[in-house]
């Protein structure tokens, strides 16, 4: 069966789409919050790419033989390749950096990148950039709102996911990257879809869309330096478990085209 002979098992919201834009803040985010989507899109023949804010250097590695790469500028260049290899098993394509090719308003010089905050934990449990957290990180960095906006112009996208206003944990990455993912939806006049983690209060509101697990824990197993997977989940770098559920949720933003 040919890939678009697929689409009519298509979750409702997604039915009349054939090019969607992602937008995450870190490599493995696509593939920890809308890896299954992403492969469902693809298998029926949607056409999908992703922009990811960071290359998630700042980030914790996971002990084991990669643990070296912890604090090192070699961690970014190998977190790319992660990100390469999981949206390879997703039929995504191959990596778009906000700030970079298909992704930009204008050219900055050689190496421009946007610089992941780090991360700590605040006092009400939710996430907060990291105390050290470097001037012209991605977060609230006001050139990413042009530059998203840019990307969703080259790519024209029929519709634009990313993450609810909380970010699902408060990372700062993350909520900005809702930010700019919005800007850009309106931006085009399409709607932007919010993917919400199953812990959400609002979760039972939003629609479950069925996904392939096993596709999506390929994916995940890409991303070694991040997360360790187990019989029914995965172990994350600062030792969390977590389970991975058989369906991902999304709702159409309350304030959506």
């Amino acid at each position: 069966m040919s890939r678009t002979r697929n689409r009519h098992r298509l979750p409702t919201l997604f039915a009349g789409a054939w090019r969607v834009l992602f937008f995450h803040a870190h490599p493995d985010d696509e593939s920890l919050w809308t890896g299954g989507l992403i492969a469902r899109l693809t298998d029926a023949g949607v056409t999908v790419r992703v922009v990811t804010g960071t290359r998630g250097e700042r980030g914790e590695v996971v002990p084991g033989p990669l643990k070296w790469l912890e604090g090192t500028d070699e961690l970014a260049d190998y977190r790319v390749g992660e990100l390469t290899r999981a949206l390879r098993e997703l039929g995504a394509g191959t990596p778009t950096f906000l700030g970079g090719v298909n992704a930009r308003e204008y050219y900055r010089g050689p190496g421009f990148r946007y610089v992941d905050s780090g991360m700590a934990w605040g006092e009400d449990g939710r996430a907060v950039a990291a105390p050290d957290a470097p001037r012209g990180r991605f977060s609230e960095h006001a050139w990413s709102l042009r530059d998203a906006s840019a990307a969703a112009r080259r790519f024209k996208p029929d519709l634009v996911v990313s993450y609810d206003e909380t970010g699902g944990y408060g990372h700062p990455d993350h909520k900005w990257a809702h930010v700019i993912a919005k800007a850009a939806a309106e931006g085009r006049g399409v709607p932007f879809i919010e993917v919400l983690e199953g812990e959400a209060s609002d979760v039972d509101a939003a629609i479950a869309v069925p996904i392939d697990l096993d596709r999506k824990r390929r994916a995940l197993a890409a991303h070694a330096s991040q997360l360790t997977l187990t019989d029914d989940g995965f172990v994350l770098s600062g030792g969390q478990h977590h389970e991975l559920s058989p369906v991902e949720h999304y709702r159409v933003s309350r304030t959506s085209a």
